[in-house]
């Protein structure tokens, strides 16, 4: 009598801790899904983010003056631009703060398009 109660005991044990082997997994796959993109803007950062050197008080003036950012992007757009004219390829440039989207061949825009809605991430406002 005692043999029939255990193996019905143990299939519903298998069960449980198939349940948490999943739940775990689960758990772990949604924390990881979160990090990534932290993760990877920071391993960005410290790859193509500005150094500041403290002996030198000039790179602080550089790094916090709005026109020399601004410049600084426009010449990686155009220096990305060049790259992309050097190809043989068909690219799609999107422009926020113009609300455009180009379509060009070989760096040559074939189609301007404006942008009339869209949502930016916050990981892409504030970094």
């Amino acid at each position: 009598m005692a043999t029939d109660t255990d193996k019905k005991k143990q299939p519903g044990i298998a069960i449980l801790i198939v349940e948490i082997l999943i739940l775990a997994f689960l758990v772990y796959y949604t924390i990881m899904a979160m990090l990534a993109p932290v993760i990877k803007r920071d391993a960005l950062e410290t790859e193509f983010g500005f150094i500041q050197d403290d002996k030198k008080e000039n790179n602080r003036d550089f790094t916090t003056d709005s026109a020399y950012l601004s410049l600084l992007k426009q010449k990686s757009y155009l220096e990305s631009r060049v790259i992309m004219a050097n190809t043989d390829s068909i690219y799609l440039t999107i422009s926020l703060p113009d609300s455009t989207v180009n379509l060009e061949i070989s760096g040559v825009s074939v189609h301007t398009a404006p942008i009339k809605h869209y949502e930016l991430s916050r990981i892409i406002k504030k970094g």
